[in-house]
């Protein structure tokens, strides 16, 4: 076995992957992150949400009081249709609060982005290398290597492909495989990610009948708006079904968001506001696919995939950037017991341990949130008249929304997964008890 110790390679320099950087850091793991794009914090996309397991983490990091201040709180829902006619108005991300103690916490995507970047020590900052997009990767006998467009070649023990949807790192590996191996396709089968919805996005300052800490949601057929409301700003997401599903990535221009807009500019996004008053007043906007698609495989070999590039959901129920989090909670404890046991990322048996328990400790948690995730959308978007039935009658009728939180989601938060080798400065519990609580027989070795 090789002496040399070789760094982690993160691809994908969005929230999972400078989240991924934290972690490596914390592990004392050399690392580089390679990130296609020049700019690290692109003040794009609108909002992403924060569930209590991923502030444990954040926590955990040492990164509390810098995101503490930025937290936008939800606490209440309310859905109606087109007509105004409300159809189920309550306090469940309240409710979610109270079970585990910890907010629903919304941040501004290019905030969230900026702050995992700033909280990095200089000496990180070092490693991340940016305009370096990925073409190529090789397998070797104890490590694994990486070509970027521009010429840079870096190896590395392991690869994480933290780079979304559109991974690199997947499409790059498939392509190794046919080349050198006998076995199954890399990642399985069910590799083709498809999209059946897209999304208008953005944010505006806050007015109208808005109510700080506050979702809105509007469903009719074939489309729904859902916006999250803070103190001063509010994030607006518009979904529109596709006339057919397709496995094509499709990029979108300004042009594009603006005849989306037109489109629905009826759509009502609160009791007394439309889609065109919040467009007229935006601050930023965007079109972008929905895939969605959950792989049979999330590694092969040296290489792991994290978050979108191993499981795409749609974003109304807010599971895509938590199941990442989660991914590399998962992959760093088998790390960490692996450093204890003085074992090496350079150990290809190892790591196809490691890897195997990955997937195995969240596959089931995944296949139950990309179903929530499909369903949520479709509902809201009304894919049919007896999903229109349902949601418009049924559901609030048997506060379906509440029984679902309570006995499918809060179950798979309470027992989800945070770095079991670091302490929690600011734990905090509810009327449901963490799965995993802080350790409380950590040394100073241990961090």
């Amino acid at each position: 076995m090789s002496s040399k110790t070789l760094p982690v390679v993160i691809v994908g320099g969005g929230p999972v992957g400078l989240l991924a950087a934290h972690i490596f850091d914390k592990l004392g793991q050399d690392f580089l992150l390679l990130e296609q794009h020049h700019n690290l914090t692109p003040d794009i996309g609108a909002c992403i949400g924060m569930s209590g397991p991923t502030l444990r983490i954040i926590d955990q990091l040492g990164m509390w009081d810098a995101f503490e201040p930025l937290i936008n709180r939800m606490c209440d829902k309310i859905s109606f249709t087109q007509a105004g006619d409300i159809i189920h108005s309550g306090s469940i991300f309240y409710v979610n609060e109270k079970r585990f103690g910890y907010k629903t916490a919304i941040f501004q995507r290019h905030s969230l982005l900026q702050t995992l970047y700033d909280s990095l020590s200089e000496s990180s900052k070092q490693r991340i290398l940016v305009n370096k997009k990925v073409v190529a990767i090789d397998i070797k006998e104890e490590s694994v290597s990486v070509r970027c467009s521009d010429g840079t070649e870096v190896e590395g023990s392991i690869i994480v492909g933290a780079d979304g949807s559109q991974s690199a790192v997947r499409e790059c590996t498939k392509e190794l495989a046919r080349k050198t191996s006998s076995e199954s396709k890399a990642f399985g089968n069910n590799e083709a990610f498809r999209t059946t919805y897209r999304l208008l996005f953005g944010s505006a300052p806050r007015f109208g009948d808005t109510k700080p800490a506050t979702v809105y949601e509007c469903h009719r057929f074939g489309s729904s708006t859902q916006v999250f409301v803070g103190e001063e700003k509010m994030w607006f997401f518009l979904y529109e079904e596709l006339d057919k599903p397709t496995s094509e990535h499709r990029s979108y221009t300004q042009k594009d968001a603006d005849e989306f807009a037109a489109r629905y500019a009826d759509h009502r996004v609160t009791k007394d506001l439309f889609f065109r008053d919040v467009y007229k007043g935006r601050s930023s906007s965007g079109v972008t696919d929905l895939e969605e698609g959950l792989l049979d495989q999330w590694w092969w070999n040296r290489i792991v995939l994290v978050g979108d590039a191993a499981h795409k959901v749609t974003p109304n129920a807010g599971l895509g950037f938590n199941s990442g989090v989660q991914d590399l909670a998962v992959i760093a404890n088998g790390i960490r017991r692996l450093q204890n046991k003085g074992g090496s990322l350079h150990d290809n048996e190892a790591i196809k341990a490691l890897f195997s328990q990955y997937q195995n400790e969240r596959m089931e948690s995944m296949k139950t949130f990309s179903n929530l995730s499909a369903k949520t959308t479709r509902l809201c978007a009304w894919h049919s008249r007896f999903g229109m039935i349902w949601d418009r009658y049924v559901a609030p009728a048997l506060n379906l929304e509440l029984l679902m939180s309570r006995y499918i989601v809060a179950p798979i938060i309470a027992n989800s997964f945070v770095l079991d080798w670091l302490p929690e400065p600011h734990h905090r519990t509810g009327s449901i008890p963490w799965k995993m609580g802080p350790n409380h027989n950590l040394t100073d070795e241990t961090h």
